[in-house]
């Protein structure tokens, strides 16, 4: 706990809001029953103009696992995004998902 002397101002609040949440025991984190290939589909359908053409390959080197994702010519461009933010931003969510399970993951266009 912060001394009394020090308990004003926005700092001290923040302070004492972060102790508060660190007195807390953790919480379980809820498994999902879906894998990262049908995380990778879902995402790329919803944002493809055929959805029926999108298919993911898993392919394993090691222990990193790359999904390999196959769409339609018209929709490389909508999958890939401006220099690369769409495919960057589905990187991201695809790895933070696979850091939960503890795997090593990564995601091409084909």
């Amino acid at each position: 706990m912060l001394p009394p002397e020090a308990a004003r101002g926005p700092r001290a609040a923040r302070a004492r809001r972060w102790q508060a949440r660190l007195a807390r025991p953790p919480q379980p984190l809820e498994r999902s029953e879906g894998t990262v290939k049908e995380l990778v589909e879902y995402v790329a359908r919803g944002l493809v103009e055929h959805p029926e053409q999108v298919h993911v390959t898993e392919v394993r080197q090691g222990n990193l696992t790359i999904y390999e994702l196959e769409v339609a010519p018209k929709d490389v461009g909508k999958v890939i995004g401006r220099q690369g933010r769409t495919i960057n931003a589905l990187r991201a969510i695809v790895k933070a998902a696979a850091v939960r399970r503890g795997l090593r993951v990564t995601v091409e266009v084909v």
